[in-house]
This record gives structure tokens, sequence and C-alpha cells, in this order.
């Protein structure tokens, strides 16, 4: 469309901001991907009297090898998002840039949070009471994340959704390696070391002693 014609009207926004920037023209195409979805690319000029027809010719001609690479490009986008969701942040991208043989890993210094909800499997035990879909809501309610990090990093607060599903936590700090773990026909993204060995055993002590958070010695003394 010729926005410096005199009878010109838009009822898009951005187009009126093109033109009040000084754009003399703009062209917007559809961008069509292999599953059916269309996108768009559009195209601006400050120069009197628009793109050309030879300019137009061109940017017929470059449509559909730019949907393609848009396309690729989305799809490794999307692929990042549901493997971080899956394996945790940063590791989609870990993933799709090769490290998947096992044995990859990344030797760090971390704090390991260990939880795990209290009374739960007697909860899912009484099925007048916790259906499964019912059971799955309330897991879907529960307020936690996991974090790995440098020491001191932040930590989520972790409450309980009612008095029925208690969370019990454990803390400790210590160097683990995390990456691909298991066997040749299936591997896990996980961390492994002693020092996440220690963090699980202080969660079941925490369960015994009834306490919602224990910490270790070594995680007080670093975090003061």
């Amino acid at each position: 469309m010729h926005l410096c014609a005199p009878d010109f009207e838009s009822q898009y926004n951005n187009v009126a901001e093109l033109r009040q920037e000084g754009a003399s023209d703009y062209v917007i195409q559809p961008l069509f991907f292999t599953n059916g979805e269309v996108h768009a690319i559009s195209w601006s000029t400050r120069r009197p009297g628009g793109f050309d027809d030879g300019e137009l010719a061109a940017f017929d001609a470059v449509a559909a090898p730019f949907a393609r690479a848009t396309e690729i490009y989305c799809l490794r986008r999307t692929a990042v998002t549901f493997l971080d969701t899956y394996v945790g942040h940063g590791a989609g991208g870990r993933i799709l840039s090769g490290n998947i043989q096992r044995g990859d890993v990344q030797e760090m210094d971390a704090v390991i949070l260990a939880a795990d909800l209290r009374g739960f499997t007697h909860y899912t035990r009484q099925p007048r009471r916790a259906p499964g879909r019912r059971t799955a809501e309330r897991l879907f309610r529960y307020p936690g994340r996991a974090h790995h990090g440098p020491w001191g990093g932040g930590r989520d607060r972790v409450g309980a959704v009612d008095e029925a599903i208690r969370c019990g936590i454990a803390l400790h700090p210590g160097r683990m390696l995390f990456g691909n773990v298991g066997s040749d026909s299936r591997l896990d993204f996980t961390a492994i070391g002693e020092a996440v060995n220690m963090a699980a055993r202080l969660e079941t002590v925490a369960g015994e002693l009834g306490q919602s958070i224990l910490v270790s010695a070594a995680f007080a003394a670093a975090e003061g």
C-alpha cells in the first residue's frame, strides 16, 4: 500500500506509525509453514514512490525460502521450550546442541534441594477423597519450583496446598555432576554425586523428625 497517497487510510496502528516516520510504501506477505500455519513478513521503505516492480517480484521470490528458514527457527525455539519444561531450564538448549551422549556431564558447585510431599501415598489410597483427576489438580496447584546454580542463589518459598498435603525439604551444598546419565537405550538429564545423595538422605531424616525444612551444617555455614 502506498502510504503517501493523499486519500490513504488504514485501520492498523503500525501502518499509521510507519507513515508518521516517513515511510512511503508498505508490503505484507503471508509465510506458509508446512504444518498449515500462516505467518507473515512485512517490508517498508522511505524512498519516494515506494517499491518498484522488480523489488515486489524479489519479495515474492524470497517468501517461500524465507518461510522454510523461519519455520526451522520456530521449531527449534519450540523444542527448546518443551525440553526445558521437561528436563529443566538450560538443559533443553544443551541437548539440542548435541549433548546427548551418555557421560556428557558438567561438574558444578550447587545447592541441592530434595523435596517430598508428606503423606501423599496415603492420600492417593483414598479414592473417595482423592480421585485421580482431583489428585492431579492438587499437584498442578502445588507451588514448587526447582533451581540449580552457584551457592547463595535465590530459593523459592514452598508451601502446602492444604493440610492434607505437606512438604518436606532438605538443603545441602556440594559438588555434583549434571547431565546425561543412564544406559545406552535410556538416558536421564539429571544430577548425581555424593552431595545429591546427602540431600536425599537429609530429606528422609526430615520426615523422620517431622520437620518441614532440614539443612546440613555445610549449608548453614555457607549461607550464614
